[in-house]
This record gives structure tokens, sequence and C-alpha cells, in this order.
């Protein structure tokens, strides 16, 4: 349990280089657990470890997202408006608490910003090339 609670820790810059390697570990962390005996399950640390593993895969794809090169600062600062949150926009200062997940915040908001990147990391190329 200690990678997540070190990941917890990370700078944006080292979670873009190691997101790959965070979500295959992670991922197997949830198959290990899966796998425990069924009666373990009656158990609040694990509960609390499942618990744990399932809120970091369920904001995993957003990590994946976010680290896009389409990704612009007012995609971040739709980030802090959706979460209710205010950081600095700065991949050596920016830590990522990986497992906290703020209740009501749904999964089309999450989306809501990950569709504004991708959708508009073609057309700011296309601009700048016609400038």
């Amino acid at each position: 349990m200690n990678t997540l609670e070190e990941y917890k820790d990370l700078t944006w810059s080292q979670v873009m280089e190691r997101i790959e390697a965070m979500a295959e570990k992670v991922t197997g962390f949830d198959l290990q657990c899966k796998r425990l005996p069924k009666s373990l399950r009656e158990w609040e640390a694990y509960n609390d470890l499942s618990l744990n593993i399932s809120n970091f895969l369920n904001i995993l794809p957003l990590l994946q997202d976010l680290s896009k090169d389409s990704i612009q600062n007012r995609h971040w600062v739709e980030v802090m408006t959706v979460t209710g949150s205010n950081f600095v926009v700065d991949a050596n200062e920016l830590t990522v608490s990986v497992g906290r997940r703020r209740e009501g915040r749904g999964e089309e908001e999450r989306e809501g910003v990950e569709r504004g990147g991708v959708e508009r990391e073609g057309g700011e190329g296309e601009i700048t090339s016609i400038v």
C-alpha cells in the first residue's frame, strides 16, 4: 500500500513520466486484491485497500488524458473549476493527490474537460500553421 501513498507526493512532471508504469502496477494490485480469499473481504483493511485501488483506477483515465500534449492552461483552469480547487499549474510544483476524490463530481464533468483538450488538439495545429 505504500506505493499509492508515494504516488500522492509525485509532482505532475513525475506523474507524466511514470503514468504507464503506475497504471500497470495499480491494475496488478487490483487483480491481487480480487484474488484474496472471500473471508478477508469482510475485514476493514481489505475494504480500505479496495477503495484506494478503486479510487486510483477511477482517476487514472483523467491523469492519462491530462498528460497529453493537447492539454493547455485553460484546461487546467477548467479542472480547478470542476474540482473546486486552486493550484499553480507548474509541472515541477503541482502534486497529484491520487486516491482522493471529491464527492459529487461526475464522470461527465471529467470527460468534458478531456474532450475539450482532445477536440482542440488538431484545430490549434491548423490555426498556427495558417498564421
